[in-house]
């Protein structure tokens, strides 16, 4: 457990850096990481975020190796998926988006969301096999939303033909 939790910052440090982002100032943003990174190196939220600050920066070629990094490790925290994701997004990665949810999904595999995030992946890739064989599985495995995820495979079948 306590290996699990060193791999991810604390909200003290964590905070400030996301606020950043949320505003808009990425070269703030890049300096607490680096100044977070320093404190607690290979802490994967603080990668991630640092992946992203320097995308938004222009510096596409060291975000995409800093994401890399990351996503060998098989993040499964939602902040550190949504960064990756989002770099992934920017830089029209999608395949990747796909290998970065996939162990999520594995690991955690009644969270609904990362689940949606992986179909959303698929959709976004055009890989409607993978679409209608994620949605069988949703379909069975959250039942509050079955009605919803029994269409996403009827569709992924008709895209298929």
């Amino acid at each position: 457990m306590a290996a699990a939790a060193a791999k991810y910052a604390r909200d003290k440090d964590f905070i400030p850096i996301l606020d950043a982002i949320d505003c808009g100032r990425y070269k703030q943003g890049l300096t607490l990481c680096n100044k977070s990174i320093k404190k607690n190196a290979g802490t994967l939220n603080l990668l991630a975020a640092k992946a992203y600050c320097l995308d938004r920066l222009g510096h596409e070629d060291e975000a995409m190796e800093l994401c890399a990094t990351v996503a060998k490790e098989k993040p499964i925290d939602d902040t550190t998926l949504q960064l990756l994701s989002n770099v992934y997004r920017l830089q029209s990665q999608h395949a990747l988006i796909v290998g970065l949810y996939e162990p999520a999904v594995e690991a955690a595999p009644a969270n609904e969301e990362f689940a949606n995030h992986l179909f959303m992946a698929h959709v976004r890739t055009k890989n409607f096999k993978g679409i209608q064989l994620l949605a069988s599985k949703m379909q069975k495995r959250f039942k509050s939303n079955s009605n919803k995820y029994y269409f996403w495979v009827v569709m992924a079948i008709f895209l298929q033909a």
